[in-house]
């Protein structure tokens, strides 16, 4: 009788030793982070996977944390390791689910979720399973496709730099412009462009009295260039911030550009001191393309700076020469406008 007493009492304590220690790994450094919004950084914890706790190590204490409550597990690397210690038992919030299948998840298979769905059929039926893989999964997939914004305002000013024959006795100067923008995917929007370009006649373009009979008073020429266009913007943010402080873009789009002289000139008769007032303007107006391309730095969420880089190209269709000929769109005459832009850009 007192024989098998004994070897009772020492079954009893080698079942409790084991349930005690058996299922405890050792302790290893990392840091723990819980739903609760507590965290535990650079501490030793261990896993008891019979009673489902971390047990993490503090100065003068010790807390046990249930599985299920925990958000994140890292190791001295920086890498969330929940997932493999935890197994099952590991329920991240949605957030967290998003970002693992990010950086984890391969396309879908049926070999792969079947795999999945093994290790976790313990805990939720398979098609249960499929069905909040492929919703997370979709969430992600909205979420990148999802536009960073629907419309857009440019307003700002320009340097415009006169290139090729068209534009001689004509200076660069500083002008303005007004855009519209529509988002139509994450990536592609519509603009519409209206702007002065910075031109002015240069201040060596005069008219002169062939008639020693009148002398001209005062003179004043003003030259108005305005753009009309219609573009495709492609753009695109630096890094993988959503949504992004800093984007690229590249922009091409067809329109016209209309030029409009205007001059004013006073002039006297020496010989009965009679003034004359002559005002006249000429406009003509070039089929034209564009190509540009920029950078937006947003100091908000709709707010930001652009700086842009645009060519014009302007066709400037026939020329006539000095015999009374004339040159046709296969002379290739065309010209150019240089523009150097800083705008305010509001999105919404």
């Amino acid at each position: 009788m007192i024989k098998y007493s004994t070897m009772s009492i020492k079954c009893i304590l080698i079942f409790l030793f084991i349930l005690t220690f058996g299922s405890k790994a050792e302790a290893v450094e990392g840091t723990i982070v819980t739903k609760a919004g507590d965290r535990y950084d650079n501490v030793k914890y261990k896993i008891d996977n019979f009673y489902k706790v971390v047990t993490v190590y503090l100065e003068k204490d010790q807390k046990n944390i249930s599985f299920p409550d925990i958000k994140a597990i890292y190791d001295t690397e920086g890498k969330n390791i929940a997932g493999d210690l935890l197994k099952g038992y590991y329920k991240p919030e949605d957030s967290e689910k998003q970002l693992e299948i990010i950086d984890t998840v391969k396309p879908v298979h049926p070999v792969v979720i079947d795999s999945v769905n093994k290790v976790d059929s313990g805990f939720r039926s398979k098609q249960l399973f499929k069905d909040e893989w492929r919703s997370n999964n979709d969430q992600v997939f909205k979420e990148a496709a999802k536009k960073y914004w629907n419309v857009g305002f440019r307003l700002g000013c320009n340097f415009s730099v006169p290139l090729g024959t068209y534009y001689d006795g004509i200076n660069s100067s500083i002008g303005f412009e007004g855009d519209f923008l529509v988002a139509v995917t994450n990536k592609i929007a519509i603009r519409v462009i209206i702007s002065k370009a910075g031109l002015k006649w240069d201040d060596s373009f005069r008219l002169y009295s062939l008639n020693p009979e009148y002398e001209i008073i005062s003179q004043e020429f003003k030259l108005n260039v305005i753009r009309y266009m219609l573009a495709v913007q492609y753009y695109n943010r630096f890094g993988e911030k959503i949504p992004a402080k800093t984007m690229w873009y590249a922009v091409t789009g067809l329109g016209a550009i209309a030029h409009k002289t205007t001059f004013e000139c006073k002039y006297i008769n020496t010989i009965t001191s009679e003034i004359y007032l002559v005002e006249d303007d000429y406009q003509e107006t070039k089929f034209a393309m564009n190509l540009g391309f920029g950078i937006i730095q947003m100091f908000s969420k709709n707010v930001g700076l652009d700086f842009g880089l645009n060519w014009d190209l302007v066709f400037i269709g026939k020329v006539e020469n000095e015999d009374d000929s004339w040159n046709y769109y296969s002379d290739v005459q065309t010209a150019g406008i240089l523009d150097f832009k800083l705008s305010l850009i509001a999105l919404f």
